[in-house]
């Protein structure tokens, strides 16, 4: 048999049928994962439920690991009955996802395909992605926060790390509002957060810098009047500025009287 892995990641009912001309379908067609094999992968419990209509004799439901099931004969039968429920122990390893196609067989005609997705994934794997997802979603925005430069940046990088976080957990979701589904709207509302951050401290950082540019636009006019000043101030040192007196020599008292001062 082909290998089957460790955990089923959240059953994903593609919902989509192939038209038909026979009987009713079946309706609510859903699979889930159980218990499994956390040693050694080697099992894992599935359980299929549905509604059958009333026209139908009988639903066949088969499964495939590698595409949907296209005939009652491609594949493992996995329920042929009148029933709504089924119990199946897979076994095996390293097998992602499980398909399944029902039909319903009813006044000698067969209905339309209905498709289920079971992805199969191990719950370390799950576990480890999403504590990578949220430490790469809670770093930068921890930083955008908390840091006084590089904000903006760490904003828009903090919003795409949510976006991611809450698309992984939308495709985990199994049912509205279990902790996958709920952790999407958080994951949401983070990314919005984060951007309007980013944005508001894009628009104060482009007003610091004009606010920035007109300071420096005052301080250059009134330095280019001091330096006008300045070199008026030269220019009339030049024209109208005092011409410096000559010294002349002393004059000796023997000059000045006739005399020669004695000197005790």
């Amino acid at each position: 048999m082909t290998p089957l892995a460790v955990e089923a990641s959240g059953a994903v009912n593609i919902g989509i049928s192939a038209t038909g001309t026979g009987t009713a379908p079946i309706t609510d067609f859903v699979v889930i994962r159980g218990d499994i094999d956390e040693t050694s992968a080697a099992w894992v419990e599935t359980t299929g439920t549905w509604t059958i209509p009333p026209t139908a004799d009988y639903v066949i439901i088969i499964r495939r690991f590698d595409r949907y099931p296209e005939a009652t004969d491609d594949g493992e039968v996995v329920y042929q009955g009148t029933g709504e429920t089924f119990d199946e122990t897979v076994t095996g390893e390293n097998i992602e996802k499980i398909y399944y196609t029902a039909w319903t067989y009813g006044g000698g005609l067969w209905s339309c395909p209905i498709y289920y997705l079971l992805e199969v994934k191990p719950k370390m794997v799950n576990a480890i992605m999403l504590i990578a997802f949220i430490i790469l979603a809670l770093v930068p925005t921890i930083g955008a926060f908390a840091l006084k430069s590089g904000r903006q940046i760490l904003g828009f990088v903090a919003a795409g790390a949510w976006l991611l976080l809450g698309i992984w957990s939308y495709t985990q979701s199994t049912a509205t509002w279990d902790i996958n589904y709920a952790l999407f709207w958080l994951s949401m509302g983070m990314v919005i957060a984060c951007s309007l951050v980013a944005v508001i401290l894009k628009e104060k950082k482009e007003e610091e810098a004009e606010e920035a540019t007109e300071d420096w636009g005052d301080d250059q006019e009134l330095m280019d009047d001091l330096k006008t000043d300045e070199q008026d101030r030269e220019r009339l040192d030049r024209l109208f500025g005092r011409r410096k007196r000559k010294k002349h020599p002393r004059m000796s008292s023997f000059a000045k009287t006739g005399k020669e001062k004695r000197t005790r």
